[in-house]
């Protein structure tokens, strides 16, 4: 039993102590007759007093954290969520949950970004001609070219003089911050025109499991989250399961530095949803 609850559970001890002693006053000031209709109404009085003062309440905290490698970097919104009279939460609650770190990941990132259109135009001979690349809306956006050669392929940014040398076949890539990259193929001696479309990056979220709690909150709030288009969701499982499996690869590169295979370093996310889940 947790300090509150050993408070409370005394508190109401103290309370029924005191109807005890009222009953018994007054019982000695009230008619026989009605004798049993007093005893029937304390009785009622007493019931009533333990169910009020003996409810107890859930009391949610979430926090959510940025991330610096694959670790909680610093809390970026916390809040606090009382579900009701009775140690559960109302559906009411988790919506509300849900809605508010929606919201918080809408303040940082946003969800509601257009689609950006790149218009891409290469001269037959760049030697003679500039790359033209233009987006709309405007902003940054970064290119880069890719060359092969020595069995292997370079990706190397956008630059006039090392393209116009290059003198044949290589591909474009086109970029910019939170969104996707759009690659497209240049034929060495044809002008290109093209318009690429690039769609905004979700946001990846990972959810640890709540303390206090058996994942229900924590899974709720994950497929919550995964029902929005820009939110890419890790549920506690899947989280726990990627971060088991790098430490598994490090380690067996670790003892084995000459073997090759292809590991994963990094779990991919923006931001870590944390909670605790506690009764009142």
């Amino acid at each position: 039993m947790s300090t509150d609850q050993l408070l409370k559970f005394l508190g109401v001890l103290a309370a029924l102590l005191g109807v005890i002693t009222s009953a018994l006053a007054l019982l000695r000031t009230v008619p026989r007759r009605w004798l049993g209709v007093a005893l029937a109404l304390f009785a009622v009085g007493a019931v009533v007093l333990w169910q009020a003062t003996s409810r107890t309440q859930v009391v949610v905290t979430v926090q959510i954290w940025d991330v610096e490698h694959d670790e909680k970097h610093a809390v970026i919104a916390s809040q606090r969520f009382t579900g009701q009279a009775g140690g559960s939460l109302s559906e009411e609650t988790r919506q509300g949950i849900g809605r508010w770190v929606s919201e918080q990941i809408g303040k940082r990132y946003d969800l509601n970004a257009p689609s950006l259109q790149v218009r891409v135009r290469v001269p037959a001979d760049p030697s003679r001609e500039k790359v033209e690349v233009q987006a709309t809306p405007p902003g940054q956006v970064e290119v880069y070219f890719y060359v092969s050669g020595g069995g292997g392929k370079s990706r190397v940014r956008l630059d006039e003089q090392a393209l116009a040398a290059l003198g044949k076949d290589f591909d474009l890539e086109v970029s910019r911050p939170g969104y996707g990259t759009r690659v497209v193929r240049v034929t060495w001696g044809q002008a290109l025109d093209e318009t690429l479309t690039l769609q905004p990056g979700a946001v990846s979220v990972g959810i640890q499991e709540f303390g206090g709690e058996k994942n229900t909150l924590a899974t709720w709030l994950a497929n919550s989250l995964a029902a929005q288009q820009r939110i890419a969701v890790k549920d506690p499982q899947t989280l726990q399961a990627l971060r088991a499996k790098i430490d598994r690869e490090r380690a067996e590169i670790a003892r084995n530095p000459a073997m090759q295979m292809p590991i994963r370093t990094s779990l991919g996310i923006d931001l870590i949803v944390t909670g605790t889940y506690e009764k009142q």
